[in-house]
């Protein structure tokens, strides 16, 4: 790596090795820097507790026996009191990082191509994605525009995801405000699959004006407009884009969570990435899925009316079940009471019985007497327990509930 280095460049191992690598199981030693690179600064990380500098890297940075340790760090020294080459954290790791600052910036050109040789290594085993964990020193978007314009030319052959922290003390907040602006999760692809825009698109208004805007700077045009895909067929936004007459589908979320998996291994659900993958079920496979149609205002009314009823039963459903499961643990006599009635627990019957016997020592009290009497008394009960429609159920119970509630006296 000395060999190939450009004069006036640094050989910099930041991390990724260890010790027990090597035949010696040992780290390197600044004797043996100095003999491999005379004259070529080397840094070398290890982990975050220290870095081995050769003498030619001392000198570039400037650390001499009158250089004071910095807070938290340490300069170690020989016994002339010289610097020998060795840093450590003690327990800062602020004097690793620093160090490293100093040493030359590539040109962008430099960059790219370095970077490009790092993925083509990667690449060479087989590694296909990547998490960069961050690190300090790092500001987003600057100190990331090589990768960007390598993902952007369509030449990044490794897929990166960031996690990014704010550099500057007291802007915290700023910069997390504005890296949301930056990079949002709704996407725009073109037909090769590249993505042209992303956009967080809000369900009102705004976001289809914001999402109609997004798209006439992409070549949307009134012959050919560009196709939506969501994963909702409801909404205002799906309204306005319908009432517009764009193509729209509707895709099934368990649909994109299939998709998904061509785009991300770890089956983590983002909002970024599902925007990539409702983009390319577009791109890729838009024949297999059905545009939302152009339906008259009737048709979406009775839309909304029969949604609204598939709600209704579906929460009633929910109710039944949950009842159920509760009674079965401390009131199983209601259950085996209306277990051959054709509407079980959901009839009014029953609804009238628990509301006048809620509990099993509620039904225990009821005498004789009072369960003969029941239907006339009850409705008085019922008045104010459960409203006037069970007030009507409870009138309209027969001999056969009478039995039922005996049983449940009984019992």
């Amino acid at each position: 790596q000395v060999a190939r280095t450009p004069k006036g460049q640094w050989v910099r191992v930041v991390g990724g090795w260890s010790a027990e690598q090597f035949a010696e199981r040992r780290l390197p030693t600044p004797a043996e820097l100095n003999a491999a690179a005379p004259d070529t600064p080397v840094f070398v990380l290890h982990l975050y507790q220290s870095a081995i500098l050769n003498r030619a890297a001392l000198k570039a940075v400037g650390y001499t026996r009158d250089t004071p340790d910095p807070r938290g760090g340490q300069l170690v020294r020989d016994r002339n009191g010289d610097p020998n080459g060795m840093l450590l954290a003690a327990p800062s790791a602020l004097i690793l990082y620093s160090t490293l600052a100093k040493a030359p910036l590539l040109d962008s050109g430099e960059q790219k191509t370095s970077t490009l040789h790092f993925l083509r290594e990667l690449n060479r085993f087989g590694l296909t994605s990547a998490i960069d964990a961050a690190g300090g020193f790092q500001n987003f978007p600057d100190n990331y525009s090589t990768v960007t314009e390598l993902a952007r030319e369509g030449r990044l052959s490794l897929r990166i995801a960031y996690h990014l922290f704010p550099q500057t003390a007291g802007q915290e907040l700023d910069d997390l405000a504005r890296w949301i602006e930056m990079v949002r999760p709704e996407d725009v692809v073109d037909a090769g699959g590249t993505q042209l825009a992303k956009a967080r698109i809000s369900d009102d208004a705004a976001g289809f004006a914001q999402l109609t805007a997004l798209l006439l700077e992409h070549g949307d045009r009134a012959d050919a407009a560009i196709p939506v895909a969501i994963e909702t067929s409801r909404g205002l936004l799906v309204a306005c884009l319908r009432a517009s007459g764009r193509p729209v589908y509707a895709i099934n979320p368990l649909a994109v969570a299939r998709y998904r998996d061509r785009h991300s291994v770890a089956r983590r659900k983002s909002d970024a990435v599902d925007a990539a993958a409702l983009a390319n079920i577009l791109r890729t496979d838009i024949a297999a899925h059905r545009p939302l149609p152009a339906d008259s205002e009737l048709v979406q009314a009775i839309a909304v009316l029969a949604r609204a009823q598939q709600d209704a039963v579906w929460d009633r459903g929910q109710a039944h079940n949950k009842l159920r499961s509760q009674l079965r643990e401390f009131y199983p006599a209601i259950l085996a009471a209306f277990a051959d009635h054709k509407h079980d627990l959901c009839s009014r019957e029953a609804r009238a019985i628990l509301a006048a016997a809620p509990t099993p020592t509620a039904a225990a009290g009821l005498i004789s007497s009072r369960c003969r009497g029941w239907p006339s008394a009850g409705r008085r009960s019922v008045r104010s327990q459960a409203g006037e429609a069970d007030e009507r159920a409870a009138g309209a119970l027969d001999d056969r509930d009478r039995v039922l509630i005996a049983g449940l006296c009984s019992g």
